[in-house]
């Protein structure tokens, strides 16, 4: 799907740069590294040879400053970053931990925040979701001592651990978790849904919410726990957020849902908030190039608008809108015909 998923080291050096690559939109998951096990026969000796440096490095005794604790660390970082791309998330892992007791022994709080952070995306990516959860949740504390609670990187953890919950299936925490993220950017970045972090958590409320209301277990108890979130315009802000992002048919698809929620019948009192739907999925559908369903939504507006009485304005609008797109399907004479009708 198009749905963008929402951090690295806290070092500058190139671990940071290497990690990030993986993972390069605040709130993201790291991708598998299935990538490594295909890679060619030469690609593996270097890395491997890599891996033997910074070994080697580890076990040299102490001589100079840059054998000092906080040189250790960046080392072990590097070779995480290593082993990781060689596949080797156990060691990885191991390497953290070591670089995390030297981070910690010298009450180097930023470094020890970011590099159980880094942990947190291995056990994640290695299916262990307790342990992901236990490393962003430390690190949550140690980010709170240093920024406090309503900053944008309590925001980025508080997202991280949602995504862990949903796919455990955990869809009410993961909801809460995103929920209190979006809470925290507003209060951080202002209402301003098109900051790209308030954005970003609004299309992974989105994804929390097409998960579980996709999943087996919410079908068989035929569950719905949504009402509140629904008549709060929740789908619509989220599906302004995808289309922010130009993810249209992700847009269409919250905007489908919104329609799907609103009651159409004739003597509706939400047969206005219906029109509008339909408008917003053809302009949506006209920006995916999908101009023949966008047709078919105008057309279903300006049957609404046209029963509704509306004023002669948003009447004209509607035949604009829908004349556009018959013009973009070279359908000439049906564009003029609702060209001068909207003129008149």
């Amino acid at each position: 799907n198009e749905t963008g998923q929402p951090g690295g080291p806290a070092n500058s050096d190139d671990s940071e740069k290497k990690f990030n690559s993986d993972s390069s939109v605040k709130g993201s998951e790291p991708q598998s590294n299935e990538n490594s096990a295909r890679s060619s026969p030469s690609k593996r000796t270097a890395l491997t040879n890599q891996i033997k440096q910074k070994e080697a490095r580890l076990e040299k005794p102490s001589t100079s400053d840059d054998d000092q604790p906080t040189s250790r660390a960046t080392v072990l970082l590097e070779l995480a970053v290593l082993r990781t791309k060689n596949g080797e998330i156990g060691q990885a892992l191991g390497a953290l931990q070591q670089a995390l007791k030297i981070y910690q022994s010298t009450n180097n709080i930023a470094d020890a925040a970011k590099t159980l952070q880094l942990m947190a995306e291995l056990h994640s990516r290695a299916k262990q979701y307790k342990a992901a959860l236990l490393c962003y949740s430390e690190a949550q504390k140690y980010q709170e001592s240093m920024n406090g609670y309503y900053h944008e990187e309590i925001a980025n953890l508080l997202n991280r651990q949602g995504n862990v919950l949903a796919r455990q299936g955990q869809f009410d925490q993961a909801m809460e978790n995103h929920r209190e993220a979006l809470r925290i950017l507003k209060e951080c970045c202002g209402e301003e849904v098109k900051n790209p972090l308030v954005s970003q958590t609004l299309i992974q409320i989105g994804a929390v919410y097409y998960k579980e209301r996709n999943s087996l277990q919410t079908i068989q108890k035929n569950r719905d726990g949504y009402g509140t979130f629904i008549e709060s315009g929740m789908l619509e802000v989220i599906g302004r957020a995808h289309e922010d992002r130009g993810s249209y048919r992700m847009a269409i698809a919250f905007f489908e849902e919104k329609l799907h929620c609103l009651d159409d019948s004739e003597n509706s009192k939400e047969l206005e908030q219906v029109a509008e739907t339909l408008n917003s999925l053809g302009m949506l559908s006209c920006r995916a190039g999908m101009y023949l369903e966008a047709i078919d939504y105008y057309d279903r507006a300006l049957a609404i608008q046209m029963k509704l009485g509306c004023d002669d304005v948003q009447l004209a609008m509607a035949r604009v809108l829908a004349g556009s797109v018959q013009y973009s399907l070279g359908h000439f004479k049906k564009a003029l015909k609702l060209f001068e009708d909207a003129l008149r």
